[in-house]
């Protein structure tokens, strides 16, 4: 907040006749371009603010946090594995899923693509289900 002093000089000087058409101007000119520049960060903090909103509403849901894999033999027991995930307090959702890694081919170009499968009752299937209809909705 600024001080008394500062607000009688600022008014003063505004005021003023003494300095000529050109000083008013340069006054009037930088409060206004102040104006427009607070306005402006106001407006892109806003966006940002936003974006970063729906970005972790919609993008990042669907990205999982952690992944286990078996090194050398597949779990004995999927169900009890991921009743004893569940059980750990911060965990939200676990899912069982298949991974492959596989190639795309399309014309002469290649593309390396992980697939990634996961329970359709999973919550992060419904999350994948909303990602989708949201990009067909905008096809």
């Amino acid at each position: 907040m600024p001080d008394l002093l500062t607000l009688r000089m600022a008014w003063r000087f505004t005021r003023s006749r003494r300095g000529g058409a050109l000083s008013h101007f340069m006054s009037v000119a930088s409060a206004v371009g102040i104006a427009i520049g607070v306005a402006a960060l106001i407006i892109g903090l806003s966006a940002m603010n936003g974006f970063e909103r729906e970005l972790e509403n919609r993008v990042l849901s669907i990205i999982p946090s952690g992944t286990l894999y078996a090194s050398h033999q597949s779990f004995k027991d999927p169900q009890k594995d991921l009743e004893i995930l569940r059980s750990i307090p911060g965990i939200d959702d676990v899912s069982a899923g298949i991974m492959l890694d596989t190639v795309l081919k399309a014309g002469t170009s290649f593309t390396p693509v992980r697939l990634i499968g996961v329970s359709p009752k999973s919550k992060l299937a419904h999350a994948l289900s909303k990602f989708i209809d949201v990009l067909n909705q905008n096809l």
